[in-house]
Formats: structure tokens, C-alpha cells, sequence
């Protein structure tokens, strides 16, 4: 049985907005029934192991899981017929391990611009991402560098990662 399924952009995520700052109203990716995540190549680092507890538990572990790799796109939805739907499996994916988090089982493309540091970036000083700026994103109107040039970038379903950015300001 084959259900192909249309993939789909639903607007109207993120804040609310209130006085001092206007609505997100940004945007995920679906597919049926499935998110897509950007995800970005993880560092990961041990914070704490438990092997001193009893009972002894060598590989329970907290990490910080963060990334070097650019993360900050705004979706461009000028031209929907522009978003992919990719059927090929990542090389290490395997249907015995179905919901791997370093493998996927098929990736939707995107066109995107990335977003500088200054117009999407951290939340107070931390390594947490900050709210997505309201949308839609003018580039034009918006300070040199602000908008990188339009690419193309991977999204892959929410349960295939660990660190992920699934929702998204958009331009068109």
C-alpha cells in the first residue's frame, strides 16, 4: 500500500506576541503525520556519570549536547513547489533500528537563508536559541549580512535527532 502523503508548511507556531514584541508566527515543516527537524552534527559531553552509584550504571550519563554548525535558517515559502521530499535513507539507516537518532529514513529539502547571530541567535547569553523573530523576514529591509543567500537545506524527521530546530522563521 503507498500513501503518498503532500508535504506540508503550517504557519502560526511561537509566541503569541503581547505589547513590546509582535507574534512569531513562524512556520514547521510536515509530512502526514511526521515534523522535520533541521540537525545540525552534534558535540556531545559527559557532565556527570553515575559508575560511584549503586546500582552500578557504566553507561548512564548526562551530557550537554550542543553544535558548531549553523542552525539559525528562515524558510523561504515564495515558491511551496520548491520544498523536496528526498525517499533515500541516509547510509547507516537500517529498517532493525528504525527511529535512530544519527540516521534518518528519508529528509525533506528546503530552500532557506541563514540569519546572523544579531537577527536569530541565543537567549540571554546562553546556549539556549532565542524565540524565532516575527515573520515574515524582509531581507531586503534588513541591515547587510542579516540574510545569507538562499540554499538548500535538509530536514529530517523530529525522532531522527537529539539536537533540532523544527520550528522556523520564514521569508518570501
Amino acid at each position: 500500500v503507498r500513501l503518498p502523503q503532500p508535504i506540508r508548511v503550517e504557519r502560526g507556531w511561537g509566541v503569541l506576541g503581547n505589547v513590546s514584541s509582535p507574534p512569531a508566527d513562524a512556520a514547521v515543516v510536515r509530512r502526514g503525520p511526521l515534523l522535520f527537524s533541521l540537525r545540525p552534527a552534534e558535540q556531545r559531553r559527559v557532565v556527570r556519570d553515575y559508575r560511584r552509584l549503586l546500582p552500578y550504571r557504566p553507561l548512564a550519563v548526562d551530557y550537554e549536547i550542543s553544535t558548531r554548525e549553523a542552525w539559525s535558517f528562515a524558510l523561504d515559502l515564495s515558491d511551496l513547489g520548491a520544498l523536496r521530499f528526498e525517499p533515500l535513507a541516509s547510509p547507516g539507516w537500517a529498517e532493525s533500528l528504525p527511529f535512530s537518532t544519527s540516521e534518518y529514513p528519508f529528509s525533506v529539502r528546503v530552500p532557506a537563508r541563514l540569519l546572523s547571530n544579531a537577527t536569530w541567535g541565543y537567549w540571554r547569553g546562553t546556549n539556549i536559541t532565542a524565540q524565532p523573530p516575527a515573520s515574515p523576514i524582509d531581507c531586503d529591509a534588513l541591515p547587510s549580512g542579516a540574510c545569507g543567500p538562499l540554499e538548500q537545506i535538509r530536514l529530517v524527521p523530529f525522532g531522527s535527532t537529539n539536537l533540532r530546530i523544527a520550528v522556523f522563521p520564514w521569508s518570501h
